[in-house]
């Protein structure tokens, strides 16, 4: 399935330690506070229960900021495609923020031609439209197409619609700000509505206490929106560019001959106590047979070609890790996740290819509930040839006589994603991959092959990765420190700081490695996780049952069978 966007539609041991952030609301205001008059509103003295607006909410790579209502905390992680979700459960108020962008330019208004009629229907009108199709018997309260307000310099088209789900009436407010033609901001407030007797006439009946105050927060919502400047951060961003271009030149054989470790063992711990261990293996994808395997010592026979185990004759590097953890499930109950992972990249980043199995078992009353699930995936790095008839060239195969077309040559970069899990398969990905795109063994590599001589104090990169959790590309921040004197794990050290965060505003994960390029180990803060470098004899004391075995061969998986 190749993602797209209808113009009127809607890791290694830094990925171990990543994960998405909390923030709590506000704690509630003492009960004396005394209830200022009007004219002392907005004085210190003011009930703070009676502000509509809670702290300003500010998201510089989405590039907006507001402040949401009184009450509110902003949830884990919003749903795919949005910026953020703000949530009040005493008073079932959902606040939703997405940032919808179109490959051709659409209207906020609908344009009519010369005869007044429809020309090009506008997002403000689609949207009307839309919401009517899935709520049929929704009242429209406002939606317009000439309903729209401005918010400092921009445009912002205002609908509000009652509806009914199951036996609750809902009150839906929308907020379609445009920054351009195919750049947009759309705030979804959904509150419950009022409740009426059968048989009132809704237009008669006055105003509804909390549906006014649904309407007035999302107001003054509406009224605090600040379009933040990305010019800075767009600078940034190619300055990150730039260096992650020259940094790639330095990506050869020999430097990942030079920062290759063989057999590793590391230890995790969650605020300090032992929670798993991860088992890794790195080698090159040639001919040469890994000393720390050593079966050929043991049985001189035995036919061991590595270039077989990634199934890919290019020169490169192979990483295999195999991950145990322990920790508790939301019930409290015990949960066991074992991760295995064999990665292989080329030394130019044209090719790529991994497996990834993880299976989580669950301690329940009733006894173990497994699930499992196996990624497999491939990139390729091709030039092909495209018909242009104005900026092409005649092939010289081609015969001029038979009048070919002309062609000219480009640069596809793909990735092919494909799973399977307990009970269900998932939709197969085809995605297309910008020119920095990091594969997997790349990313766990990357704390090693940012520390290089050749480079100098610090400096930051930026790469794009996928995301095995949500099955997308992202942006990987990544900043390198100077040598500096550090505490991890409560001892100094002196190291550099190599610190990598999904996105603009992703919690970072540091990693500390020598000036020499010696992993010192990694730490997230905000989970309270570290991993330390650890040897065999440790690991088996902690942990007596660990599988520490080396990869098999990458075994490709089965074509579905024809029409399925």
């Amino acid at each position: 399935m190749k993602r797209s966007l209808h113009p009127l539609g809607f890791l290694g041991l830094g990925g171990l330690l990543l994960s998405a952030s909390w923030a709590l609301a506000e704690p509630a205001p003492p009960a004396d506070v005394p209830k200022p008059v009007g004219v002392l509103a907005g004085r210190p003295d003011t009930d703070p229960s009676a502000e509509p607006l809670g702290p300003r909410y500010e998201n510089r790579a989405a590039g907006i900021s507001f402040q949401p209502p009184a009450g509110t905390r902003q949830a884990l992680s919003p749903n795919d495609g949005e910026v953020v979700e703000f949530v009040n459960e005493p008073k079932n108020w959902l606040l939703r923020v997405s940032k919808p962008t179109f490959p051709t330019p659409v209207p906020l208004k609908t344009i009519p031609n010369r005869n007044g009629k429809p020309e090009t229907t506008g997002l403000l009108d689609y949207t009307v439209q839309e919401l009517k199709r899935a709520n049929p018997g929704a009242k429209l309260l406002r939606g317009d197409h000439d309903d729209i307000i401005n918010v400092d310099s921009n445009y912002v088209g205002m609908i509000a619609l009652r509806f009914s789900l199951g036996t609750q009436r809902w009150l839906r407010q929308q907020a379609i700000l445009q920054v351009n033609d195919q750049l947009y901001y759309i705030l979804n407030l959904t509150t419950p509505a009022g409740k009426i007797n059968p048989g009132d006439d809704e237009d008669k009946l006055p105003p509804d206490p909390s549906e006014k105050a649904a309407v007035d927060a999302f107001a003054a919502v509406v009224d605090s929106i600040k379009i933040i400047d990305r010019a800075p951060i767009k600078e940034d961003q190619n300055q990150r560019l730039f260096r992650t271009r020259s940094l790639f030149l330095y990506w050869t054989s020999q430097k990942f001959d030079a920062i290759k470790l063989d057999r590793q063992f590391y230890r995790i711990l969650h605020d300090g106590k032992d929670v798993g261990y991860s088992y890794v293996l790195e080698m090159q994808n040639d001919s040469k047979v890994p000393p720390v395997l050593g079966e050929m010592d043991v049985n001189p026979k035995l036919k061991f070609d590595p270039k077989k185990l990634s199934g890919v004759d290019d020169p490169g590097a192979i990483v295999y890790e195999r991950t145990h953890t322990v920790d508790k499930d939301e019930k409290g109950q015990s949960r066991y996740v074992d991760v295995g992972s064999f990665k292989f990249m080329s030394f130019d980043r044209k090719r790529e290819s991994w497996t990834r199995t993880l299976v989580t078992q669950v301690q329940t009353p009733a006894g173990p509930d497994e699930t499992h699930s196996t990624e497999y995936a491939e990139s390729k790095w091709e030039t092909k040839l495209v018909p242009a008839p104005e900026s092409g060239v005649l092939q010289k195969e081609d015969n001029a006589l038979h009048h070919p077309p002309l062609m000219r040559p480009v640069d596809s970069h793909t990735l092919d994603v494909n799973v399977t899990a307990k009970g269900s398969t998932a939709q197969p990905l085809h995605l297309d991959l910008p020119p920095f795109y990091l594969p997997q063994a790349g990313q766990y590599l990357l704390p090693r092959l940012v520390v290089d001589k050749v480079f100098r104090g610090e400096r930051t990169y930026l790469f794009a990765s996928y995301i095995p959790e949500t099955r997308d590309i992202r942006m990987r921040y990544v900043d390198v420190s100077d040598e500096q004197d550090v505490t991890f794990n409560g001892q100094r050290l002196r190291a550099m700081v190599v610190s990598e965060r999904i996105g603009l505003e992703g919690s970072p994960t540091r990693h500390y490695v020598t000036s020499a390029g010696v992993y010192l180990g990694s730490e997230k803060k905000s989970t309270r996780l570290v991993m330390i470098p650890s040897d065999e004899a440790s690991i088996l004391k902690l942990w007596p049952d660990a599988k520490l075995t080396r990869p098999d061969q990458m075994k490709h998986p089965a074509p579905p069978p024809e029409g399925t």
